[in-house]
């Protein structure tokens, strides 16, 4: 499994409050070799900071920053 189509439902799942499917999800694409990218953390982020989980939101950051662009360029959140 692609990332890219990963994310696509990771995003659904996390719009629709289904935390525990996003992640599995995310769980599913890693065992399958896809790593998660800086738009993966962005959608987890989006979801903690809609919650109110600020601790998880940093952490997300963290991530995102970490893992960067496709491109190699850093990660700027929108």
């Amino acid at each position: 499994m692609h990332i890219r189509i990963a994310n696509v439902l990771i995003g659904a799942y996390a719009k629709q409050g289904s935390l525990k499917k996003a992640e599995e999800l995310k769980e599913r694409a890693r065992r399958s070799g896809a790593k998660a990218n800086a738009k993966t953390w962005e959608i987890f982020l989006d979801y903690y900071l809609r919650n109110g989980e600020i601790k998880p939101a940093v952490e997300c950051v963290e991530n995102a920053i970490i893992t960067g662009r496709g491109d190699g360029s850093k990660w700027i959140p929108s």
